[in-house]
């Protein structure tokens, strides 16, 4: 395979744009990303700075309440250790689309909890319906974002080689 990489980015920072919209700008936001084995714990501060991440292993057949534990435990230093009080958790990742684990979270956390869209900065333009599944593209979709928002691109055709076939995004 012959690639050339054009871009390196930090798993957190990189989800932080993806996640990042009108809602969560000006708040302080802890985005959960849990998959199959880990949760990356990232607060971002209201400017959209990282200023805390974390990895945890989540190794138990009761990974929800594993995952709920350790969120709490998060919060609760964070919150004691900069006296500042975390507005928002956002879900993301393959275990964060269980509406279980949504609703565990939201009862037991007492906080703004919700499942993070990180295709809501971007528009498909073309007739293409959205992915249902784009978190689980997060981190390349938010390394797509910072090269939109790094050359000052508002859209790009992506199939553009391709004779007749368009498929395009907008950045918002």
């Amino acid at each position: 395979i012959n690639l050339e990489p054009v871009g390196f980015d930090i798993e957190s920072i990189s989800l932080g744009r993806a996640l990042s919209n009108v809602d969560t700008k000006g708040h302080t936001n802890l985005i959960v990303d849990i998959e199959s084995q880990i949760a990356i714990y990232s607060i971002f501060c209201p400017r959209n700075l990282l200023e805390f991440a974390t990895t945890i292993p989540i190794f138990s057949e009761n990974s929800a309440d594993t995952i709920v534990q350790e969120t709490q435990k998060i919060i609760t230093y964070y919150e004691e250790k900069y006296k500042i009080k975390i507005d928002n958790v956002i879900l993301t990742g393959n275990t964060a689309i269980s509406p279980d684990l949504l609703k565990k979270m939201q009862e037991d956390l007492k906080k703004e909890v919700k499942i993070g869209n990180v295709g809501q900065n971007l528009t498909f333009l073309g007739g293409l319906e959205k992915e249902p599944n784009a978190n689980f593209f997060g981190n390349a979709i938010g390394l797509a974002l910072r090269w939109f928002q790094d050359n000052n691109i508002k859209s790009i055709n992506l199939l553009s080689k391709l004779p007749g076939n368009q498929l395009a995004l907008q950045y918002r």
